[in-house]
């Protein structure tokens, strides 16, 4: 089954259409120095059968090197904004802890 970004079943066509559309797909990015924070619509439940919901959003966390370090998935836009505002702050938070400041980040 394919889903709009309301939740709401739509056909392979419609699905087609929207995931060609980056404006659409993408729910917000994030950069935490060299660290990038992607979210955006799926349109396909990636539950796999284990949540009442489908779980059609995703939030990709990816290191200074681009390797994927976490991924989060969410049934409504609502719980994407908002796990991407959590990922995106316990990641500062992190760094914050770490000591790990502009200067010592690659890039930085």
């Amino acid at each position: 089954m394919y889903y709009n970004k309301e939740g709401k079943e739509i056909s392979l066509q419609d699905y087609a259409k929207l995931f060609e559309d980056w404006n659409y797909k993408r729910v917000k990015v994030s950069k935490v120095y060299n660290w990038a924070i992607s979210t955006v619509w799926l349109g396909l439940d990636h539950s796999y059968g284990e949540n009442n919901k489908p779980l059609i959003f995703e939030t990709m966390v990816f290191n200074e090197i681009g390797d994927s370090v976490d991924c989060q998935r969410y049934a409504t836009l609502e719980e994407a904004q908002k796990g991407h505002r959590k990922i995106l702050n316990d990641l500062i938070h992190k760094l914050k802890t770490l000591s790990i400041n502009r200067e010592l980040l690659p890039g930085g």
